[in-house]
């Protein structure tokens, strides 16, 4: 039974992770767009920037679990 728990949390998290890589290129295209307001561009690259780190350490602690 846990086999069948951890197989729905990977798959859960893959649908969240497909989600936002999704919202973080549409940040990034907003970001660049020089027709939006500063603010409105800033905030942007702030999320992008929030998501690559989220990410990272999704990543980082894959690993480290793998590797223990």
């Amino acid at each position: 039974m846990e086999k069948i728990g951890d197989a729905i949390h990977a798959g859960v998290d893959k649908v969240k992770e497909t989600f936002s890589g999704a919202s973080k290129e549409a940040n990034k295209e907003v970001a660049k767009d020089s027709s939006q307001s500063a603010s409105t561009r800033i905030q942007a690259a702030a999320n992008a920037a929030s998501k690559s780190f989220w990410f990272w350490k999704k990543k980082q602690i894959f690993m480290s679990t793998v590797l223990i």
